[in-house]
């Protein structure tokens, strides 16, 4: 008898077998919560950073240009206008053009007529740019009015969004707006 007793004592029984899995089970809802939120941001927060530095840079170079080639701050004369493309001959005498392909939603500069180049170069095949309302460049002339005549250009408003895949946050994917404006001056 004093053998039952003691195997008796080393077990659980029904009742705290079933208050420890409820009480393991209510735990793991908010872990499983904050996990979930955790794995979230790691996919979706670099696919989100990725897009805001496309951003930047594309923005960038459209404005001040690079080592090849100044941008629209260095502008001495526009040439020709549309809304997703642009043509000027920059300070150092070069003519430089950018085109936003609406197809591709990838954004091209072309220097003296030579061959159209990806800018920024290194743009994920994922990634596609587009303007604010599918205009890339508004120009205004002298009295802040809109214009379509290349000679009148005093102003140009930029407004370009760059997203990955759809840019859906549910689905993971980043999508950045920005918006810059650019005096040209008149020589």
């Amino acid at each position: 008898m004093s053998n039952l007793e003691y195997n008796r004592g080393k077990g659980f029984t029904l009742v705290e077998m079933i208050m420890v899995i409820v009480i393991v089970g209510i735990l793991s809802v908010p872990a499983a919560y904050i996990l979930m939120h955790f794995v979230q941001n790691a996919v979706y927060l670099p696919n989100q950073l990725n897009t805001d530095m496309v951003l930047a840079d594309t923005l960038n170079l459209l404005i001040d240009g690079d080592a090849t080639a100044a941008g629209l701050r260095c502008s001495q004369s526009m040439t020709s206008i549309a809304a997703n493309d642009l043509t000027f001959v920059n300070q150092d005498g070069h003519t430089v053009r950018y085109r936003l392909d609406t197809g591709t939603g990838k954004l091209y500069r072309s220097i003296d007529g030579g061959a159209e180049n990806l800018i920024p170069y290194y743009v994920p095949a994922a990634i596609t740019m587009s303007g604010i309302g599918n205009t890339l460049f508004v120009f205004y002339d002298s009295t802040e009015t809109a214009t379509a005549t290349a000679e009148d250009v005093r102003w140009i408003h930029i407004g370009l969004s760059v997203q990955d895949g759809s840019g859906s946050v549910e689905a993971w994917e980043g999508s950045s707006e920005g918006r810059s404006a650019i005096h040209v001056p008149r020589f």
